[in-house]
């Protein structure tokens, strides 16, 4: 049973995915990246720290302790 298994495994050759899809995603990838970075950081963060807490001071504090907590 266990030799049936291995030959099977040895016929099984990898496809990789064209060259130009790999491609594609490198770049799709690279341009958007930044966009939810600056989303996050710009736009959400005062969000939160204005309305979503209490107070903009306690807002800030808030916002500046999950990064800490799964380390």
């Amino acid at each position: 049973m266990m030799d049936i298994a291995v030959a099977d495994r040895a016929d099984d050759v990898r496809q990789y995915p064209p060259r130009a899809a790999v491609v594609s995603w490198i770049f799709f990838d690279w341009a958007a990246q930044p966009y939810f970075t600056l989303i996050t950081t710009f736009v959400f963060a005062p969000y939160f720290a204005s309305f979503v807490a209490p107070d903009p001071p306690t807002g800030q504090a808030l916002w500046g302790l999950p990064p800490p907590l799964p380390a």
